[in-house]
């Protein structure tokens, strides 16, 4: 498919097209409708074949999900944009503003995704059981999942762990104040997966889901390198950063940030006493190295909390200027079944705290 402009102007229970097998789309525009329930394309992969998208142009005109694959071997879009796009369908579907995928692999490189919405998970991305999944170079501005992962969830169910990477990312939030319910998460994990985290810069997010800008479940783990973020603003989340909250305990867990820039932070009054950067309630190993964490203002929060004994490591870290309205820890410890437990602070070779 070449140079081919699309109105979803066809009355439709579910997707406005229905493709299968091997698809290519080419310098091409597709724009949805709101007689059309879900989404623009809908592609079955029969679990054998392929779909690239190359330089096209996607409007969901606020109505429809952009592109859900599904049983494919590999799916590749370069050189395209994304606006306007809204994961409505609830059920298995659950969320995915812009791109869902089940059962088949992702290479992206060199996107724009603007104006995203869903109620429920994922915004950008909802990715269930693929076996790789590889984005570079990608621009995001205004997105939002109700749920979580404003940016991406990713859930995998597979018996073996897999690797998610992402690179060069920025990503663009709301209005600092902006009024609607979830806001601007970046990376819901779920299931047996490494996510990976190169090169990202983002600014100006909005955090009200219960949660945090990362989450991770079901044993993922989640590496950030070279991440930079600028004016967070929380109302009611359980962390600001990073929030993990349960786990099977079948794969070691990990949280680490290689040199990372945290930047204007804020807690909004609460009566919760909630936590500033991580907040954990199981085994996991925590590393910072070579971070940074400047003008952090909160009503009553600590900088760290565990529930469980853990492994933190603090290598070069930088804290200036961190406030709290109330007295409170700055790392709290506390389990829910003994009075206390004691987490290992195992390295801290240059910590700084600014006030």
């Amino acid at each position: 498919m070449t140079r081919i402009i699309f109105n979803g102007l066809t009355k439709s229970a579910d997707n406005c097209l229905n493709l299968h097998g091997n698809v290519k789309i080419d310098n091409s525009k597709f724009y949805g409708n709101s007689l059309c329930d879900n989404s623009i394309i809908y592609y079955d992969g029969g679990n054998i074949n392929n779909i690239t998208v190359s330089d096209s142009y996607f409007n969901g005109v606020y109505s429809n999900n952009c592109i859900n694959m599904i049983n494919g071997n590999f799916s590749k879009i370069n050189s395209s944009t994304f606006e306007n796009c809204s994961g409505y369908i609830s059920g298995i579907d659950r969320g995915g503003g812009a791109l869902r995928l089940d059962g088949i692999s992702l290479n992206m490189n060199n996107c724009v995704f603007r104006n995203i919405f869903t109620p429920f998970y994922g915004g950008v991305f909802n990715i269930f059981n693929a076996l790789n999944f590889d984005v570079e170079g990608i621009e995001v501005y205004n997105t939002t999942a109700v749920l979580n992962g404003g940016l991406i969830l990713a859930d995998s169910a597979l018996e073996d762990q897999v690797t998610y990477t992402m690179k060069n990312v920025k990503y663009f939030g709301n209005d600092l104040n902006h009024p609607i319910e979830g806001g601007d998460s970046i990376a819901s994990v779920v299931g047996y997966i490494q996510f990976n985290m190169t090169e990202f810069y983002g600014e100006d997010f909005y955090v009200n889901n219960d949660y945090a800008l990362f989450t991770m479940n079901i044993d993922s783990s989640i590496s950030l390198k070279n991440i930079k973020i600028n004016r967070v603003n929380g109302v009611f989340c359980s962390a600001l950063l990073f929030f993990n909250s349960y786990s099977e305990g079948l794969i070691k867990q990990t949280f680490e940030i290689i040199n990372g820039t945290f930047v204007d932070f804020t807690y909004q009054e609460t009566s919760a006493q909630l936590t500033a950067i991580i907040g954990t309630n199981n085994i996991i190993e925590i590393i910072l190295s070579e971070c940074t964490f400047k003008n952090f203002n909160v009503f009553n929060s600590e900088f760290m909390y565990n529930s469980q004994e853990n492994n933190v490591t603090m290598s070069n870290v930088i804290i200036d200027g961190y406030h709290s309205k109330r007295l409170t820890n700055f790392i709290e410890n506390s389990g829910y079944y003994e009075p206390r437990k004691y987490f290992k602070l195992l390295v801290i070779i240059i910590v700084m705290i600014k006030t």
